[in-house]
């Protein structure tokens, strides 16, 4: 869809700049065409540039028909980036749930122009916008492959960022096979399974389902494993995750590189859930390296993994404006800065008067009384 403000705010302004230029200022003929053909060419150069963005934000939106929610959508929108492809089927761009709205984004590439059509698809969405990020351990068997990933990701985020004007909640999303001898324990439906949730204030994971109270999970393990042999192995099992998100995942997030900010997630959801896992992935060859844990390999028995929607209602956004909101600003500051030149205008010509003025009385006291005509026509 077009959005003409952009391109008529440029015209405003450059009619006000012509104006000022001409009635208020004087800077001489030549210099004043020379300025207006320098403004034209420049305002001329502006209007194509917005048009291309345009045309690219079109593309965009065509590339995305229906994977948008309505202008109107007052639910959260997430930007599902990583390793997306287990949250969503293969032509699937998007999952609307009763809490929110996924939208799958395929490429770091993909990210800044989703970003920027959405923007101008409905602006009144960028204060619900969010950015997950999907990490599948057990998916991954190269150091490397996830290092230049990440880097990618934080860069296509720090130019989102740029692109939107705000900072957008950040959060990461693990799935992890459960372990083998919590299954029984563990055993819900698919659409009740629990959630370990994190946030950036927090010192302890709470455990959480859908449509539940969430509980500290020091006080959910003895009631739900109950056997301490099972809980005694349960808690090794997630100290082993924390250990491979502090010392593999989270250094990849604020490793200093030019041009990829650094991303710290203000939230973190722990998905226990069987995963089609690779040979010698990151997470078993972790769990060689550090721990005597049995290795376990899985296969994902449900076609697309759990959303986390138990966290959409406790991200934080920062106030966003509404486009009509933002046009009035962009208005009223280029007005403001008209009125302002205008006043430099009066005030450089009040100046030249006054000037004018006490030249011509120094004129006026230095001729002679006689004859007195001369005297006399001059004053009058």
């Amino acid at each position: 869809m077009q959005n003409p403000i952009k391109p008529c705010l440029t015209l405003f302004a450059t009619g006000l700049f012509l104006w000022l230029l001409w009635g208020f200022w004087s800077l001489g003929q030549s210099v004043s065409i020379f300025v207006s053909v320098f403004v034209l060419v420049l305002t001329g150069g502006m209007l194509f540039w917005q048009y291309k963005q345009q045309r690219q934000v079109l593309s965009t939106e065509h590339d995305y028909t229906g994977a948008f929610p309505a202008d109107n959508y007052q639910g959260p929108v997430i930007l599902v980036c990583g390793q997306s492809q287990a949250l969503f089927l293969d032509a699937q761009l998007h999952r609307e749930t009763n809490q929110g709205w996924y939208i799958r984004v395929s490429a770091p590439t993909e990210l800044v122009k989703l970003i920027a059509a959405l923007v101008e698809y409905a602006p009144s969405l960028s204060g619900h916008l969010s950015l997950l990020y999907v990490v599948l351990p057990e998916q991954l068997t190269q150091q490397e492959t996830l290092t230049q990933a990440l880097l990618n990701w934080r860069r296509a985020i720090g130019e989102g960022r740029q692109k939107i004007g705000a900072k957008l909640p950040f959060w990461v999303t693990v799935y992890l096979s459960k372990p083998h001898h919590a299954d029984t324990a563990m055993h819900v439906d698919d659409e009740h399974t629990p959630w370990m949730t994190l946030l950036s204030h927090q010192t302890e994971f709470q455990v959480e389902q859908e449509g539940t109270m969430s509980v500290p999970y020091s006080v959910w393990l003895p009631t739900h494993i109950g056997q301490s042999e099972q809980s005694l192995q349960f808690s090794l099992w997630l100290d082993t995750l924390q250990s491979w998100l502090n010392q593999v995942l989270v250094p990849q997030f604020i490793l200093p590189q030019a041009g990829a900010p650094k991303q710290i997630p203000s939230a973190w959801a722990i998905q226990w859930i069987d995963i089609t896992s690779q040979p010698n992935n990151l997470w078993q060859q972790f769990i060689q390296e550090k721990t005597m844990l049995p290795l376990y390999s899985s296969i994902q028995t449900t076609d697309l993994l759990p959303l986390p929607d138990v966290m959409l209602r406790r991200l934080h956004h920062d106030i966003s404006l509404s486009r009509t909101e933002r046009t009035l600003g962009a208005i009223g500051i280029i007005f403001g800065v008209f009125l302002i030149g205008t006043l430099i205008g009066s005030y450089y010509h009040n100046q030249q008067l006054i000037r004018h003025i006490g030249e011509d009385i120094a004129r006026f006291s230095q001729l002679s009384d006689t004859p007195l005509a001369p005297k006399q026509t001059a004053y009058q």
